[in-house]
């Protein structure tokens, strides 16, 4: 187990650069890592509210999915690649073993931890990201082929087209 404290050092691996690392814990908890180095008041008051919404877009040329998610304006659209087949340990049937649809959002500047807060998804983006995750493993896919997958889909799409391409959801219905 371990401890995530605001002021403290992420216990984990940190994005290296700014932008979201979706990840699954150890114990199969879905945790977003918002990296933002050296924020403006703006930037900081965005993530300070939290996203207004998301949307998860399943890739049709590979298993990729992508979690967007939108905050108020001057951040807007971000997104976080995930595959579960990279992972080569028990977290992945941890989380699927689970009931929880929480989502722990930590925004870091650098390995600092700024804020923790806990979201709740929608139950129905929860279904489709497992359904989607059970594909996921299925196939696995190396490190070299996500890289590729995901330069193919950042060289077509931008986050804002990821997000209207995906099952959008706000904090408190579906909205697509």
């Amino acid at each position: 187990m371990y401890a995530i404290k605001v002021g403290s050092s992420y216990p984990g691996p940190v994005p290296p650069q700014d932008g979201l690392l979706f990840e699954i814990g150890p114990g199969g908890d879905m945790n977003l890592l918002v990296q933002y180095r050296r924020p403006s008041q703006g930037e900081r008051d965005a993530l300070g509210r939290g996203f207004q919404s998301y949307s998860l877009y399943n890739d049709p040329d590979s298993s990729v999915l992508c979690w967007v998610y939108r905050y108020p304006s001057p951040v807007s659209f971000m997104d976080a690649p995930f595959h579960a087949g990279l992972y080569q340990d028990d977290r992945i049937l941890k989380m699927l073993e689970s009931v929880a649809n929480v989502l722990t959002v930590c925004v870091l500047d650098g390995e600092l931890v700024q804020s923790i807060r806990l979201v709740g998804l929608h139950p129905k983006a929860i279904e489709a990201f497992f359904s989607r995750v059970r594909k996921q493993m299925e196939a696995p896919m190396t490190r070299a082929a996500y890289n590729a997958a995901i330069d193919r889909i950042y060289r077509r799409l931008s986050s804002k087209e990821l997000y209207g391409r995906g099952m959008i959801f706000s904090h408190r219905e579906t909205l697509q």
